[in-house]
């Protein structure tokens, strides 16, 4: 089990960041639940999602990571349910020299993603359409990293950092193009974590966008 926890007042995060020594091999209750999973409740008609949208930013990337390493399992044993389209924005700051190693997740979620890409491109070929006898959709996916502090020649010399990063917010036409196609919105289920102001503008934007519905944009509001 992994947990990520930010350094801040809080005391249970004041406390995971103590000296390790004080921390190493301490006992702990943790308790699992709440409503910000994957699939929702009440568990929807899965074949009814298409696309699945996951925002994410600082820290808020934690839901995320896990769900997507569920599907990453799930496409590896062919067992679990996967959409058929994953969108994927995560921004987060940086610091000059850029590390991705110093970026929470991030190798983690763009290795985890280029693999169930590869599972699905191979599946795919073994799999026919019972009916048509056409090859089985593609499954689609794509990663792409928004990163504050930085310019866009910082990024342009870091080097292993995912293909579609780029520097500054996340913003409405990037909003847009993770929803998809106006006239297909119906199967695109959003989920959002992150700060406040982020969680709240986002929220209201996309559920109030062409072919969607507040119902199809979930939030976790953590703070």
């Amino acid at each position: 089990m992994q947990i990520a926890v930010q350094n801040s007042s809080n005391p249970p995060a004041k406390w995971f960041h103590q000296v390790e020594s004080q921390v190493l091999k301490t006992e702990l209750i943790v308790r699992a639940g709440g409503s910000f999973t994957l699939p929702p409740p009440p568990p929807p008609n899965l074949d009814s999602i298409k696309r699945l949208v996951l925002i994410g930013g600082g820290v808020g990337i934690n839901p995320f990571q896990s769900m997507i390493q569920d599907m990453f399992l799930g496409s590896i044993r062919q067992q679990r349910w996967t959409p058929r389209e994953l969108r994927v924005l995560y921004a987060t700051k940086a610091v000059v020299p850029i590390n991705p190693d110093e970026i929470l997740f991030l190798n983690e979620l763009g290795e985890n993603i280029a693999e169930m890409k590869r599972n699905h491109r191979g599946n795919n070929k073994n799999s026919m359409d019972t009916t048509s006898g056409s090859s089985a959709v593609n499954w689609d996916a794509e990663f792409k990293v928004f990163l504050t502090g930085v310019k866009p020649e910082d990024i342009k010399t870091s080097p292993h950092l995912p293909k579609r990063t780029v520097a500054g917010r996340i913003t409405e036409k990037d909003l847009d193009e993770a929803l998809g196609d106006k006239k297909n919105r119906e199967g695109t289920l959003v989920y959002v974590c992150g700060p406040r102001v982020m969680t709240d503008t986002f929220v209201e934007y996309l559920g109030s966008q062409k072919g969607m519905t507040k119902e199809r944009v979930l939030c976790e509001k953590w703070w």
